[in-house]
């Protein structure tokens, strides 16, 4: 019985091949078919004049583009405080350039905002020292000068 199952399936395996060959060659010819038949488009002359970019169109987008990076430029400069100030009244949903606007619209009071926490950071640092674990005598920090 061993040498028919081996017969049976030496001839289904050449059967599976013919028969994936044969179904490829129909695929095959199917497809050269599509590919023979091509479409003609008509190209109307007026839409192609459409896209046609000027020169005061060039020196816009180099315009924008300018904007844009120094808007890119801004935002990268801003101190952190001015930005989490913005983000804490307007909203996390703002883009990058309207942070930017706004920021810009208000410089002198982001500036202050920028003032008053270096200003906390100095008395928060000033307020940390200890003073009785400080040995240094005052004339080795502030040389005296002579007149």
């Amino acid at each position: 019985m061993k040498p028919l199952n081996t017969f049976l399936s030496i001839l289904v395996c050449i059967l599976m091949f013919l028969a994936g060959t044969f179904a490829g060659a129909l695929y095959q010819e199917n497809r050269s078919k599509e590919t023979t038949e091509t479409d003609f488009v008509e190209f109307n002359q007026d839409s192609i004049q459409d896209h046609i970019v000027s020169i005061e169109d060039y020196l816009q987008f180099r315009k924008e583009m300018i904007e844009t990076d120094r808007k890119d430029s801004v935002f990268k400069a801003m101190p952190e405080i001015a930005l989490v100030n913005i983000l804490y009244n307007f909203g996390t949903e703002l883009s990058q350039y309207e942070i930017v606007n706004i920021y810009e619209s208000n410089t002198a009071a982001y500036n202050k905002i920028l003032e008053g926490a270096k200003t906390k950071e100095i008395v928060d640092s000033l307020n940390n020292i200890d003073v009785h674990s400080n040995s240094t005598k005052r004339e080795n920090i502030i040389p005296k000068v002579s007149l």
